[in-house]
């Protein structure tokens, strides 16, 4: 996940133990519940750039210091 946000990607993730603390929907990263929820969030970023790029540079602040 690390490596993710270090590259300023975004996420999309099963809400497991290990990704829950770690990301903060609609922030840094999306959880997806079901399936449905997996769909729906692919297709926001594929659709959506600037969200896109907004959420991967929020995910990029929450691993590398000012």
């Amino acid at each position: 996940m690390r490596i993710l946000f270090n590259f300023r990607r975004e996420t999309i993730a099963s809400p497991t133990p290990e990704y829950k603390p770690l990301i903060k929907q609609d922030k840094n990263g999306f959880l997806a519940k079901n399936p449905e929820e997996w769909i729906k969030y692919i297709e926001y970023l594929r659709d959506n750039p600037k969200e896109r790029a907004r959420i991967g540079k929020t995910a990029r602040k929450y691993i590398v210091p000012k």
